[in-house]
């Protein structure tokens, strides 16, 4: 085994013909892989590199990519962190983020391999759910393959169809199963084609159009690209939990960004604007140098060798290399290399390349990973998102996981946390505070019920209309809590006439921003007006029921309680034309 950087560049790239993975290798994870490119040697990957290396070049599969990647955050993944973060404060409900990450990477990689949803990360598509989890089991039990102490064991556990063989085969049953039916459809549509996945472009870009050849290479890409992002962020998210000074200078990054780019919070964030995020960047290569997701690779010497620092190995011996144990040595990374330190890959503020026989976490060399650019882009429009609007609190986060290996390190029980506790206790308030027989008498939230007028306009039949405000100073958390408020009143008043509400309010606030609403435009500034509601026609924290709600970021706390008062007056001249007869209370936090 060896963890030095000449060696490795000698065994990945120098002498690369010489170091295969080897038949051990092939053979243990063939049953599931079959011949696809991470599992291939010779002639057979030569041949899949060269489409793959193609495909992933292409402009037309990074846009795809980045599109799959906003709608599953946006859909998904935010609504899942915003109840979370709506039902901590009542309940005692964990979320496992490791679990949280993996289904959203599986969507996702599947999204881009052949372009089918699983629905793994929504939890209501069974097949879909079944085929994941088939997949997560195949890839651990074929992993086990490699530890016994008796090499052929595992072959005759599989004859005897035995143990762990037996749900191996289950499991690889199930995943091939749920691959071939798609790709039978695929090869049956094949002249009316159009789409944009990678199975598409496998069938469109080869000769070689059997099903077997097609399921194996995009099981393959599903493996690299499900495991790589999801290990990676679970690290990255549990380090950050105990670093504010890191989430503090990602965040101004990302201020930066929006405000260089005038991009409201909500926006979904451009492959551009991904590029400039060179701090975000180099706290995820942190997370990649400590906790590599591969972090054993082991190679096959076809000849006798002598290898850079005088080690003869033999034919047919294994040299292993460690990532993990690289990225914690002295001798490559300094004295400070057990310290979570992004600043290292920072050169006058921009991320730079480190060479990969260093830095092997994609791999190195002719085999390097194809993904890399993709895994990026999946991770930091996730970490950017999250770290942006919510706070994660890690349960026993001052204690360093424990980690299972498969394929890929995963953390041992994974990565359970909570959001804050205090956004919680604050939406729990709320909305109480909204309850229409409110008998609380704490005056630390201001209501203000503009009963009659707002509900000439909504029409929905409510006694009861609120506006819900919250103002202040930037980075106190007021996204966090408006939004998590939403769901929670959302989910209380299910089933009542929210779509209705939602279609009233993007049509009032397009109207207001337009210019084409009955509203006065001297009496506040336009400006303010899309700060508050987004610069485009919708709030982004929403109407639910009869409950208008909306945040803005002022530096002068007593002109924004001002400014909320105007916004406030502004619906209500939308209303009826006038002037509201008495004076107005923003509801403030």
């Amino acid at each position: 085994m060896t963890a030095n950087p000449l060696v490795v560049e000698h065994m990945l790239k120098t002498n690369f013909e010489n170091y295969p993975k080897g038949i051990h290798f092939l053979s243990i994870l063939g049953d599931f892989l079959g011949q696809g490119i991470f599992n291939a040697d010779g002639e057979n990957w030569k041949h899949q590199r060269k489409t793959a290396s193609y495909e992933f070049n292409t402009r037309s599969l990074r846009s795809f990519v980045m599109e799959s990647v906003k709608s599953e955050v946006e859909a998904r993944l935010i609504p899942i962190l915003q109840r979370a973060a709506a039902a901590s404060g009542t309940t005692n409900r964990i979320l496992d983020m490791q679990d949280v990450l993996e289904r959203f990477a599986f969507d996702n990689i599947c999204k881009v391999a052949f372009n089918v949803d699983p629905g793994c990360l929504r939890g209501d598509a069974t097949a879909s759910t079944e085929f994941m989890q088939a997949f997560e089991e195949a890839a651990t039990l074929s992993s086990g393959r490699f530890f016994y102490a008796v090499p052929f064991l595992y072959r005759i556990k599989k004859y005897f169809n035995l143990g762990s063989e037996r749900r191996l085969m289950k499991s690889i049953a199930t995943v091939h199963e749920f691959a071939d039916n798609i790709i039978r459809k695929r090869l049956e549509e094949k002249s009316a084609n159009t789409e944009e996945d990678l199975l598409s472009r496998f069938i469109g870009s080869t000769e070689d159009h059997s099903p077997e050849f097609l399921r194996d290479i995009v099981i393959s890409i599903i493996l690299a690209g499900r495991d790589t992002t999801s290990s990676t962020l679970t690290s990255f998210f549990w380090v950050l939990s105990s670093r504010p000074d890191i989430t503090n200078n990602i965040l101004q990054e990302l201020k930066s960004i929006r405000a260089r780019n005038a991009k409201h919070i909500d926006g979904p964030y451009s492959f551009d604007e991904l590029r400039e995020m060179h701090y975000l960047h180099a706290a995820i290569s942190e997370a990649l140098r400590l906790y590599p997701p591969v972090a054993i690779n082991s190679k096959l010497s076809l000849n006798d060798d002598v290898l850079p620092d005088g080690t003869t190995l033999k034919k047919g011996w294994f040299l292993t290399y460690s990532p993990y144990a690289m990225g914690r040595m002295e001798s490559i990374w300094g004295k400070d290399c057990h310290e979570f330190k992004p600043e290292r890959w920072l050169e006058n503020g921009v991320c730079k390349q480190e060479t990969p026989f260093r830095f092997p976490a994609f791999h190195a060399g002719p085999r390097i990973c194809l993904g890399r650019e993709m895994a990026y882009i999946q991770m930091k429009s996730i970490a950017a998102v999250v770290v942006e609007r919510f706070e994660l609190d890690v349960l026993n986060g001052g204690e360093c996981p424990e980690h299972m290996l498969s394929l890929t390190i995963r953390m041992k029980g994974g990565l359970p946390v909570l959001e804050s506790k205090l956004v919680g206790e604050i939406v729990g308030f709320i909305s109480c505070k909204l309850s229409v027989n409110d008998s609380s008498d704490h005056e630390d939230i201001e209501l203000y019920h503009p009963v009659a007028e707002v509900n000439s306009l909504s029409s929905t039949g409510s006694k009861d209309v609120r506006f819900v405000g919250t103002y202040g100073t930037g980075g106190i958390g007021k996204t966090i809590i408006a939004k998590a408020l939403y769901d929670r009143i959302r989910c209380q008043h299910y089933g009542s006439s929210i779509n209705h509400s939602l279609e009233l309010e993007e049509q009032l606030v397009y109207e207001i921003i337009s210019g084409s609403a009955p509203v006065t435009k001297g009496e506040f500034q336009e400006a303010k007006i899309e700060d508050a509601c987004g610069s485009y026609p919708s709030f982004g924290d929403g109407v639910v029921e009869d409950v208008f709600f909306g945040t803005t970021m002022y530096d002068n706390i007593r002109e924004m309680h001002d400014q909320m008062i105007q916004i406030q007056d502004s619906v209500l001249q939308t209303v009826d034309g006038g002037t509201p007869k008495e004076p107005r209370r923003s509801s403030t936090l």
